[in-house]
């Protein structure tokens, strides 16, 4: 089971509201879940399931959330994954990063080749 509390202004408690919690509240879409992991953002949240979902909820005006628009959710969506392996999640003030299996399909302008972590990745144009 999954509990939060504090502060929840952008719905990042995903307890379908934006009341701020004194004390641990379940949250009700995670309760059947099996979550293997968890990470806050400042104002948002992310999980990672042991049957490969991953759900976020909270602010989303940087697109933190994965789900192709900008707006806040209160209560878990889930991340489209494309029935990739997921092995954990990070949630970073305003961004989020999923560990997940390799794809080989990339979105047009991201490099089509590994560059060594010390190396600079040329600006597209």
């Amino acid at each position: 089971m999954v509990y939060g509390f504090g502060s929840n202004d952008h719905g990042q408690l995903g307890v379908y509201d934006k009341f701020d919690r004194d004390i641990p509240v379940a949250v009700p879409l995670l309760s059947m879940r099996n979550v293997t992991h968890i990470s806050a953002g400042a104002t948002h949240s992310i999980v990672a399931t042991g049957n490969n979902r991953v759900y976020a909820f909270g602010s989303n005006a940087e697109g933190q959330l994965g789900t192709a628009n900008f707006e806040d959710k209160v209560r878990p969506i889930a991340v489209e994954m494309e029935n990739k392996r997921v092995y954990e999640v990070l949630a970073g003030y305003q961004y989020s990063l999923i560990l997940a299996e390799s794809c080989t399909d990339l979105p047009n302008g991201l490099p089509t080749k590994e560059y060594a972590i010390d190396q600079t990745v040329p600006a597209s144009h």
